[in-house]
């Protein structure tokens, strides 16, 4: 029997920065509409609080289950390798790699109040964590485990190397259950990139990922605001089919990239622009 690849095909509806109302079906569960209030994230609220004084580090790799790790600043990357570890009030500067990363298996980790700078070195933040006012730049992106919820963070200044993926969000198969809620997704200041968000079930099935009232803008040097697409079967790493879904994107506001909002975009079913 052949691997089939299968993600379903629903309406995308949104309300973009530039002032119109768009709809669209493509290969992900969607469904966009307008942020009626509030403000979203930026420099004034997240990464330290002002006034926190920070001992220095180097790199750091946890020591204990309930570790807590409070008010460092880490010349380094930081590895995760117990359960429910919290990182605040802390900043994180390297260029390796992976300048965060949560090792298999380990849940309950907490970023919150932190910066996180790839110093251009194009780092990825991987694994299940859960992220709230943190400032996080200079990355390639995150690619999130399962189970996590990114809150109230300013996302920004994505960069990578040449031919390297770099977005904010990174899924590309085995993620579940994971809530992307009122964040700043800003491109514009990147290197280039795929997507603000970039999905496709390469690796494994992904499910019930949900997109909420986040700010994403793409910028002429990124591709779309979200790419959500797939190889062919034979590309599914072995699995028997990879499939996608109950992603929900809902009450976000979204600027274009260069090409466009969506990838893809072979399923128009109406373009009904107005003033918001």
């Amino acid at each position: 029997m052949k691997n089939t690849l299968k993600i379903p095909v629903v309406l995308f509806a949104m309300h973009c920065l530039d002032g119109s109302a768009f709809a669209q079906t493509l290969a992900a569960p969607v469904n966009l509409r307008v942020v009626t209030s509030g403000t979203f994230p930026d420099t004034s609220n997240t990464g330290v609080p002002v006034g926190v004084s920070l001992a220095s580090s180097g790199s750091l790799t946890t020591s204990a289950d309930g570790q807590v790790i409070d008010a460092v600043d880490i010349n380094g990357t930081v590895t995760i390798s117990h359960n429910n570890v919290t990182v605040k009030r802390s900043r994180v500067r390297a260029a390796a790699y992976q300048i965060v990363k949560v090792n298999q298996g380990k849940t309950g980790t907490v970023f919150a109040d932190c910066e996180i700078d790839g110093v251009s070195g194009g780092p990825e933040i991987s694994g299940s964590l859960s992220m709230s006012r943190c400032n996080v730049h200079h990355i390639s992106g995150i690619v999130p485990g399962s189970n996590g919820v990114y809150q109230d963070n300013w996302i920004h200044n994505i960069q990578g190397g040449l031919g390297a993926h770099t977005e904010c969000f990174r899924i590309q198969g085995g993620q579940t259950d994971n809530r992307i809620v009122h964040n700043t997704l800003d491109m514009t200041s990147s290197t280039g990139g795929t997507a603000v968000v970039f999905i496709n079930a390469y690796w494994g099935n992904i499910a019930n990922n949900i997109f909420h009232r986040n700010k994403m803008i793409g910028g002429s040097a990124v591709g779309y605001s979200v790419y959500s697409t797939s190889n062919q079967p034979s590309a599914c790493s072995g699995t028997s089919s990879c499939v996608t879904t109950g992603t929900q994107f809902t009450d976000n506001l979204m600027s274009k990239g260069a090409y466009g909002y969506v990838y893809p975009s072979r399923f128009p079913v109406e373009h009904d622009n107005q003033g918001i």
